[in-house]
């Protein structure tokens, strides 16, 4: 995000933080270590930093997903499936959980 700014519009209190989001994308030339810097040219504090890394995976492999829930003070229930490994959406899984459904996890695991 190369020369990314905030526009400033007075007036401003003192402790004034950015609430803004950047994202941007770039291709890596290699498969070694990446580096990312944040800087602030207004010495500004940061609240938080993320970055996150999406890659092609050479094999990939596939995923069981665990739903568990309960319905009031029932025992626990549990239903999985087991998708294939596919670049496309599916939207095959469907099962009844019932009425007043808590979630407990979702567990997805790959194979």
């Amino acid at each position: 995000m190369k020369d990314w700014q905030i526009i400033r519009r007075p007036p401003e209190p003192k402790d004034f933080w950015s609430q803004s989001f950047c994202w941007g994308d770039a291709a890596l030339k290699s498969t070694g270590p990446v580096s990312v810097r944040f800087t602030n040219s207004e010495r500004k504090p940061y609240r938080k930093l993320e970055a996150h890394l999406a890659y092609a995976i050479p094999n990939p492999s596939p995923a069981t997903v665990t739903f568990a829930w309960r319905n009031g003070d029932s025992p626990l229930r549990q239903a999985s499936h087991v998708y294939a490994p596919q670049a496309a959406d599916d939207a095959s899984w469907a099962f009844d959980a019932g009425q007043n459904v808590k979630t407990i996890f979702v567990e997805y695991a790959a194979k």
